[in-house]
């Protein structure tokens, strides 16, 4: 079975980004072994100007957080250690988004994680000028 599991680990993130624990994605059936857990959100260099980013990822389509935003500068970083427990099988397709009020929201890039990749690893997202390090593990 999919799931995200979001535990109430580090009180800081939910109390600056709203962001809830509880928030699960839709079940599906799956078959493996493998589980991919983000452990922090870096900005080197943001896409809005004058505005903090709001980001927020897809997982397979799956968006995550799905109700508030992580507002994010240059500089900025989220710990992320404890919120997204993902189980898949063969790879799983992260892609970074900024949330954008007024217009479409702005696509930051994305990358596949293979459950070959049974370590701590490091996504780089580029697109629309940013520079984004999105650091996770695979077991």
């Amino acid at each position: 079975m999919k799931k995200v599991v979001l535990s109430i680990l580090l009180m800081s993130f939910i109390i600056t980004s709203g962001v809830s624990p509880k928030e699960q994605f839709a079940p599906e059936d799956r078959n493996c072994g493998y589980s991919l857990k983000f452990t922090g959100l870096k900005c080197i260099t943001p896409e809005g100007y004058y505005t903090n980013d709001a980001i927020y990822f897809k997982i397979d389509g799956t968006i995550w957080p799905s109700s508030q935003r992580l507002s994010m500068t240059s500089g900025s970083y989220y710990d992320l250690e404890g919120y997204v427990d993902y189980d898949f099988s063969g790879s799983v397709t992260i892609e970074l988004w900024d949330d954008d009020a007024f217009d479409s929201d702005d696509f930051l890039g994305s990358v596949t994680v293979y459950c070959s990749y049974t370590s701590d690893g490091v996504a780089r997202f580029t697109e629309d000028g940013v520079d984004y390090k999105l650091y996770y593990k695979v077991n």
